[in-house]
């Protein structure tokens, strides 16, 4: 399945991801958002089409309260290539952030039960796959 396939204006990724048009810009300008990875092709000069992968992401970003959010990307970026290369979506991988999602400490699990084996009583889970299956089912 292309995943990948650019259909929804800017407008449409807005709405869908829940984010504002402001921090989106922001994250586009710090490079936070991997399009070429994720799937983006421009229609006119200031006019693009993104796929369902990108609010997905964006989504997924906006989740993270921290200002340090290298590791957080990097996890995403890494778990959206996996995502694509391999066509394949595992619906219980999670996320967790330690100290309720401020903390640049963060994983990638397979499920929620190893998760919640490893991590402190302070961590947030992000079930990554059931987000990223509602994006891509709609």
């Amino acid at each position: 399945m292309n995943y990948q396939k650019p259909t929804l204006s800017n407008s449409e990724l807005l709405e869908l991801s829940g984010v504002t048009k402001t921090q989106f810009n922001n994250w586009r300008l710090r490079f936070h958002v991997p399009f070429d990875l994720l799937g983006i092709s421009r229609h006119q000069l200031k006019h693009h089409k993104y796929s369902p992968l990108v609010a997905a992401y964006c989504r997924l970003l906006s989740l993270h309260r921290s200002q340090n959010r290298k590791a957080y990307i990097h996890i995403l970026k890494t778990f959206f290539a996996d995502l694509i290369k391999t066509a394949e979506l595992n619906e219980h991988a999670v996320i967790a952030i330690n100290n309720y999602g401020d903390s640049s400490d963060c994983g990638l699990f397979e499920h929620s039960g190893i998760a919640m084996q490893v991590c402190p009583k302070e961590t947030i889970f992000i079930p990554i796959g059931k987000i990223v299956k509602q994006y891509i089912e709609d």
